[in-house]
């Protein structure tokens, strides 16, 4: 019986200055409801180990009661299942960096947000505090206008409110073919 344990120990040395950068962003922050959202996802190799980073796996879970309704992605690089909510990307060269955009829906007016965070990587991240980031999305009631209505104002500032003229259709909810010639003049606050 004295034979039949035996304890080893084994030495690991893990490469330093491993570092995974994730950066989260939403465009159209500020959406009506029904727009469409895209989140932006970035994960930057800002490592200083020359080898590649390999297996990573990003999480950005869109729930059922997030607020947020997917529609679709787009990855510069890896696959996203949106059934689990993991981008898989399967190398990462040093100064590398890789996007996924994912398209929401809004359908529900309220403040929602949304986290990404990195989960895996080969070799493990050293710098744990910069894998995780959030995008936050504030959802707003659309201004009612009649049928045919002319918005007098807007503002181009890319803050995702507001930011593109529309014009409604005077006889949208009909099949009758429309020609009509529109005149915009655009002025700034000084009238020029």
């Amino acid at each position: 019986e004295e034979n039949n344990e035996a304890t080893a120990e084994v030495f690991i040395e893990l490469p330093e200055g491993i570092d995974l950068i994730l950066e989260k962003e939403a465009l159209s922050p500020n959406p009506l409801i029904n727009d469409e959202v895209i989140f932006t996802i970035t994960i930057t190799n800002d490592s200083k180990d020359e080898r590649p980073i390999t297996n990573i796996e990003v999480e950005d879970f869109i729930a059922d009661d997030s607020g947020f309704v997917y529609v679709d992605y787009n990855a510069s690089s890896g696959d996203y299942d949106s059934s689990s909510g993991i981008w898989s990307i399967e190398s990462l060269s040093k100064g590398q960096a890789v996007t996924l955009e994912i398209r929401v829906s809004v359908p529900n007016e309220g403040t929602f947000t949304n986290t990404a965070q990195i989960r895996r990587s080969s070799p493990a991240d050293g710098n744990p505090a910069n894998n995780e980031d959030s995008a936050l999305v504030r959802v707003s009631l659309p201004t009612p206008a009649d049928v045919g209505f002319l918005f007098n104002q807007f503002s181009p500032n890319a803050d995702g409110t507001n930011d593109v003229l529309k014009i409604n259709r005077v006889n949208r909810d009909t099949n009758l073919e429309e020609s009509i010639i529109y005149n915009v003049q655009i002025f700034n606050r000084y009238g020029n």
